[in-house]
């Protein structure tokens, strides 16, 4: 194979590096290797404060922690890059920034918790009466619009580099 693309992945795993080291070698020398994971601790906020909003996002961000994944792999993935025995990728970052009641952030931020409310349950942290999932979108959207706040998405960090070409 001559491409190799992941997203969403490499944060499931114990050694990343590892699993992406054997991946690799699937492609021929030269061929692209491109990854693209979430960084969920620090670059989530909102500005005004939102507590319900970041309560979301923080329960979000524990449950991957406590079901082993890394809630920061984004953010490594130069290190798991290299680790991998692959050149230093470029790398670039993308978030959404919203405002305003029309924004699709306060049903997604809904859709994930409600996807992952049985692992929220399961991890202790948080239950199903504390999170409120029937209600939340309408009430992170309603909190947002009466701060007039800025929410901002967890970041996606997408990393890419070539493998190596072998010596003939």
């Amino acid at each position: 194979m001559t491409r190799l693309f992941g997203r969403l992945v490499l944060q499931y795993f114990a050694d990343p590096a590892l699993v992406l080291r054997r991946l690799a070698t699937l492609v021929k020398p030269g061929g692209l290797v491109a990854f693209q994971e979430s960084d969920m601790k620090d670059g989530v906020y909102s500005e005004p404060v939102c507590p319900v909003y970041e309560t979301a996002t923080q329960r979000i961000a524990q449950t991957f922690t406590r079901i082993g994944a890394d809630p920061r792999t984004g953010s490594k993935l130069a290190q798991i890059f290299e680790e991998a025995g692959l050149p230093t990728p470029q790398m670039i970052l993308h978030a959404r920034v919203e405002h305003g009641s029309d924004s699709p952030i306060y049903d997604l931020a809904a859709q994930i918790t409600r996807v992952m409310l049985p692992l929220m349950q399961r991890t202790g942290v948080a239950t199903a009466q504390e999170v409120g999932v029937e209600t939340l979108a309408e009430r992170i959207r309603a909190e947002a619009v009466a701060l007039d706040a800025t929410l901002v998405t967890p970041p996606f960090i997408g990393a890419w580099t070539r493998t190596p070409l072998t010596s003939q």
